[in-house]
């Protein structure tokens, strides 16, 4: 046993070990830059999107007054970028000295929790709800890791989950699967919507996705928040962006946008017109507002482009087909992004407009700020992306307020904060909190749903569910009993012997 344990823990050091990415961030470094006026923030948006230097640095995050911008820039022309902000009286310093030696150090941390959640998952049953849950939950899966969890949840609880493969696939071939959770009833529940994974590097938006489905899942299983899947059901895509998710495990680490390749489609570099850059932002590709993408978003090789139409991309077409389909059940649209630390309300494409139910939109979105906050004291800020993080059209949130008409509309920005240093490698350890946090910002918005749209049900039985999916552990003697088990009050009890 110790030899196969062995081998098995060598194999995944080598598979990991391959599994490095190609393009080097070895010195790069993030650094803070201040704007004090509206003329400064025009400046670092001039120098990132139309500068000489435009495609080689990247603007992490956009200024305003109160927070500076995160610009990472290569060695090579570091002290070039330093000059041209001097020049421009912007005062600047480091807050990641080395980003290449982040990456090495999330990859080392991947390595450790993959050999512990493998030695985790053979303790149990790998059918269990608990071994399949020790295999994806709190680390940064893979794209197929994370199909095949979601087929095994389908497959072994089918009364609760179940998986629709979309019609389009990706430009480079993949599918991409949605899953629907909740308790089956012969009548219509409201929906919500929740999708992670539509900017490719913000890894820790799939994992909180991840988590959430697993935390739903779980606590059903145990009589916890059962108003969660009887009174709702969740429409959830863990990754948006297939392609570009897994191009950041293999190739780019801080990879942003799809993988389609575009050329000849250039307004502002007209002497560049047969250069072909690949990847379309989706969070700019959805048609709402779109034509009000500034004009560097319409430059194919921006990190930004949102595409040569509205709705070009496969990706978008799929999120929008979808929630066509149950516009009129979907209540709730939440996407999740990273970082920040902060929950998004309302038009991103303007802060001067108003939904004629802001009023709701903004009460809700302050409860889940604060219980997202309260979690482990770890505050996040509630606003109109304009006013603290940065205005762009032809975002998701906007079409789903604004062309689907879905009440409760939110994007959040996760972990990591702002101050923190990390940026977009959030270190793995971190992922469970995140998800935890998370999962209570959710509850709020799922529960003024339900509180709206609940259906009344008295004395209904629950068909039997497999005996290994709800043991807490293969050897459970009070697992054993749960299979047989079908009322609803008996399943609460159930519940308890599970803990």
């Amino acid at each position: 046993m110790k030899t196969y344990q062995t081998a098995t823990i060598v194999l995944s050091l080598l598979f990991l070990a391959n599994d490095v990415n190609t393009k080097s961030y070895n010195g790069d470094q993030v650094w803070r830059v201040y704007a004090e006026s509206n003329n400064d923030i025009d400046a670092i948006h001039q120098l990132s999107h139309y500068g000489v230097h435009a495609e080689e640095i990247d603007l992490w995050q956009d200024p305003t007054l109160e927070r500076p911008a995160h610009l990472l820039v290569p060695p090579l022309i570091a002290d070039e970028i330093a000059a041209s902000l001097a020049n421009k009286g912007l005062n600047h310093d480091v807050m990641i000295s080395n980003v290449g030696t982040l990456i090495e150090d999330e990859a080392k941390e991947r390595q450790r929790n993959r050999i512990q959640s493998k030695k985790q998952a053979r303790r149990r049953k790998r059918q269990t709800f608990e071994g399949m849950k020790d295999k994806i939950v709190g680390i940064y899966a893979e794209y197929d890791e994370i199909v095949t969890w979601m087929k095994e949840l389908s497959t072994s609880l089918p009364h609760l989950v179940s998986l629709t493969t979309a019609e389009m696939t990706t430009s480079e071939g993949r599918s991409i699967y949605l899953m629907k959770i909740g308790r089956k009833r012969p009548y219509q529940k409201p929906a919500f919507w929740l999708d992670g994974g539509i900017h490719a590097r913000e890894w820790v938006s799939p994992s909180s996705v991840v988590f959430v489905v697993s935390k739903l899942v779980e606590d059903y299983l145990k009589g916890y928040n059962t108003d969660l899947l009887d009174n709702l059901d969740w429409y959830i895509l863990p990754v948006v962006n297939p392609d570009g998710y897994v191009f950041t495990h293999v190739e780019d680490r801080l990879w942003r946008k799809n993988r389609r390749y575009y050329a000849s489609y250039n307004l502002t570099h007209p002497n560049e017109m047969d250069k072909i850059c690949a990847g379309v932002d989706l969070n700019r590709n959805f048609p709402y507002q779109w034509e009000k993408a500034p004009e560097y978003g319409r430059y194919h090789c921006s990190i930004v482009f949102a595409g040569p139409y509205p709705a070009s991309e496969a990706e978008t077409q799929v999120v929008i087909g979808f929630i066509n389909e149950r516009k009129d059940d979907i209540k709730a649209f939440v996407s999740l992004h990273s970082y920040g630390q902060l929950v998004l309300t309302r038009w991103a494409h303007t802060s001067e407009e108003r939904p004629a139910d802001v009023n709701e939109l903004d009460r809700v979105g302050r409860l889940v700020t604060d219980a997202i906050s309260n979690t482990f004291n770890n505050n996040y800020t509630f606003g109109v992306p304009g006013s603290i993080l940065y205005s762009y059209a032809g975002g998701s949130p906007d079409w789903a307020k604004g062309v689907a008409n879905i009440t409760y509309t939110y994007a959040m920005e996760l972990r990591a904060s702002i101050g923190s240093g990390f940026g977009f490698l959030l270190p793995e350890n971190q992922t469970l909190d995140t998800g935890a946090e998370i999962f209570n910002g959710l509850k709020v918005v799922a529960d003024q749903v339900i509180s709206q749209h609940k259906h009344i049900v008295v004395n209904e039985e629950i068909p039997p569910t497999n005996p290994n999916i709800i043991n807490r552990d293969s050897t459970s003697s009070s697992g054993q009993l749960c299979p047989m088990i079908v009322t609803t009050f008996t399943t609460l009890i159930c519940g308890y012997l599970l803990r």
